[in-house]
């Protein structure tokens, strides 16, 4: 029997990891690497109408699946429904001949991605089934980011052909109970740690990162955008395999082992030996997490030290152990920020400009007795604009066999939307090299490409005027109930957090009628500065 935890429509507070990336989608609200589709070929057969219904029942059982986020006075909320709307459109192409069938369906996957979400009206996800004769469909499942990680995709894919299955043989649902919601498992992430145990830590993190700044990836200038140039692919299958082989012979989890290339290239490029490294994890521990749909996600700093011209075995020894040591030390990455850069003034911040994940998510294994599954072709490799607060961000998408793919981001007023693709070609013939030779030291590994940075003109500084000062110290009081002495003042030092930042920016982008955002507020984090970048925005240069 499918047994549903339905609740009463209600409003929850954005998780920590919600509320970052719906300041993204601020920014850039169409970027494709939010919510690119997953497709999968199906030939046999299909019961259409049990598609929707199948939909359907996916999230009755998973309530982020029927969540909207409208803004409620001056920040957004998760507003959860009781009632299911999810979106499944049929696009038939049929029509087609079937040698250009092939590009029409990959224009239309990226249609589906370039199109976006109203999340703030509408659940962020959406199915589209495309046929291609009467027994050969496309499903396409699209999730926005805001909602789902990977790890969930690979669930809601189980889940929905199981629906489907059970449904379309008239059948009881043979899915057990959702144990945890996300919006359950967020408040248990939030309150793992008492607040003396957040202190302790804190006070930890303060020493292990004490003299870590950023790197000079490019000369020192202002952060200008969040704009990212991505660069996707996937590597080749031989190549693949002599990596693996690699991390077998180094005794090293394949994260450590390209890691340790990735930290090779920021020790040539950026003439430092010790850094900060953000990782993301999957957030799920236990078994009733590893069954939550969602983005639970949360983030280690990892203190990489390249020093003393280690081998580079040794170096992947060295990643791996400072990894464990920053699991054994988790704590929110909001509590990392209050314990290191407190003001938000760092430029970049140590704690986000670099960052390296290999996403090692569990596998959609659907059973769907009388159809054949196969993926799609990989998309060919392709740069595009995508979003982050890092200037270098690398990510490895590891199944545990075959290919290995990577999606390498660097910051687009950094550097030239080439520079991505040239460094995975530097990372993976690096790679290459220590394969054959993993006893060599640092300084014998050939680095030949370093990134040329953008040239760009320099943006002069706007001057506020006691009008905008005066309006800032009136809106930030307001916010956060604190009297403001001094137009030095800054809004994170006097107790403004990531969600009240939303709500002053709301609250002056009504007033003077601009668009400013918590993004601006963070950047320049002043009375001062947030006048200025009003100045800025009222009569721009």
């Amino acid at each position: 029997m499918d047994v549903v935890r339905t609740v009463e429509t209600r409003a929850e507070p954005l998780s920590s990891n919600q509320i970052r990336m719906w300041l993204y989608c601020q920014v850039l609200p169409s970027t494709p690497s939010f919510h690119g589709p997953v497709a999968v070929r199906l030939k046999g057969p299909l019961h259409m109408a049990a598609w929707p219904a199948a939909a359907r029942r996916l999230a009755q059982r998973h309530e982020i699946l029927r969540t909207t986020f409208p803004v409620d006075g001056l920040v957004p909320v998760q507003q959860i429904e009781k009632h299911a709307r999810v979106q499944v459109s049929l696009v038939d192409l049929t029509y087609l001949p079937p040698s250009t069938q092939d590009n029409a369906v990959a224009e239309l996957m990226d249609r589906v991605a370039a199109h976006g979400f109203d999340f703030a009206s509408a659940p962020a996800w959406s199915i589209v089934i495309v046929r291609l004769t009467a027994t050969e469909h496309v499903l396409a499942l699209t999730a926005h980011h805001m909602i789902v990680d990977l790890w969930s995709i690979g669930l809601m894919i189980d889940e929905l052909c199981a629906l489907y299955r059970t449904l379309s043989a008239g059948e009881p649902c043979d899915l057990s109970v959702v144990p945890m919601q996300q919006t359950e498992l967020a408040a248990r992430q939030r309150d793992r740690l008492p607040p003396e145990r957040v202190s302790m830590r804190q006070q930890r993190w303060r020493r292990h990162l004490a003299g870590i700044g950023a790197v000079q990836l490019a000369p020192a200038r202002p952060s200008l955008r969040l704009a990212t140039h991505v660069f996707q692919t996937e590597l080749d299958a031989g190549f693949c395999e002599d990596v693996r082989t690699l991390c077998r012979e180094l005794g090293a989890t394949v994260y450590a082992t390209v890691f340790a290339a990735l930290a090779v290239l920021i020790t040539r490029w950026c003439d430092q030996t010790e850094f900060a490294v953000v990782s993301n994890t999957s957030g799920r521990l236990g078994r009733d997490a590893e069954r939550v749909v969602g983005t639970p996600v949360e983030y280690l700093i990892v203190r990489v030290d390249t020093g003393g011209d280690p081998t580079f075995r040794q170096l992947a020894a060295r990643i791996g152990e400072a990894a464990l040591d920053a699991f054994d030390h988790l704590l929110p990455l909001d509590d990392m920020v209050r314990a290191i850069d407190p003001g938000r003034t760092a430029r970049p911040s140590p704690l986000r400009q670099l960052g390296f994940s290999v996403l090692n998510t569990p596998r959609a294994n659907p059973v769907l007795p009388g159809l054949d599954l196969s993926p799609l072709a990989p998309l060919a490799p392709r740069t595009e604009i995508g979003i982050s607060e890092g200037q270098l961000w690398v990510e490895i998408f590891d199944t545990g066999a075959g290919p290995l793919g990577i999606r390498w981001q660097f910051g687009a007023d950094l550097f030239e939307h080439a520079a991505a693709r040239q460094a995975v070609e530097t990372l993976t013939g690096l790679l290459a090299d220590v394969a054959k030779r993993p006893d060599t030291r640092l300084s014998d590994l050939v680095v030949a490409y370093r990134p040329a940075p953008v040239v760009t003109e320099a943006i002069g500084q706007s001057t506020p005027n006691s009008a905008a000062i005066e309006s800032v110290k009136e809106a930030v009081q307001r916010v956060l109930r604190v009297a403001v002495t001094s137009s030095n003042d800054n809004f994170f030092l006097l107790g403004g957090g990531t969600e009240q930042a939303v709500a002053l920016a709301s609250i002056l982008s009504t007033r003077w009628g601009v668009n400013l955002s918590a993004l601006d507020i963070e950047t320049a984090p002043t009375v001062d500065g947030i006048a200025a970048t009003l100045a800025g925005k009222t009569h721009p240069a």
